[in-house]
């Protein structure tokens, strides 16, 4: 599925390298779900990661860092809901997802 999008991804950094944009943020997670990066606690997905290795890979041709994110607090992508639910897969006790982080 990434690679219907590689187009795209080199053209924005080349626009945005001309623009002077030398910074970018992106998201290195997507936990759970379809086409996921992690499918399961420990459990990634190698053709998943190839997307991310790509962007990667045209950031640093362009001139661009990247601050990538590592995790996502809200449902979408699995998140914080998600981790949550593996915790409970092994037995964990949890009442929320807030019981999550103490």
């Amino acid at each position: 599925m990434w690679r219907k999008n590689l187009g795209i991804v080199s053209d924005t950094f080349t626009h945005a390298s001309k623009s002077g944009m030398n910074v970018a943020r992106t998201w290195a997670f997507s936990d759970g779900g379809n086409r996921s990066l992690q499918t399961s606690p420990g459990s990634y997905n190698e053709d998943t990661f190839k997307g991310l290795d790509f962007v990667v890979s045209e950031a640093q041709q362009h001139g661009v860092y990247l601050i990538l994110s590592l995790v996502n607090n809200w449902d979408d992508f699995g998140g914080r809901k998600q981790y949550v639910q593996w915790a409970r897969d092994q037995g964990q006790d949890l009442n929320n997802t807030d019981a999550f982080l103490h």
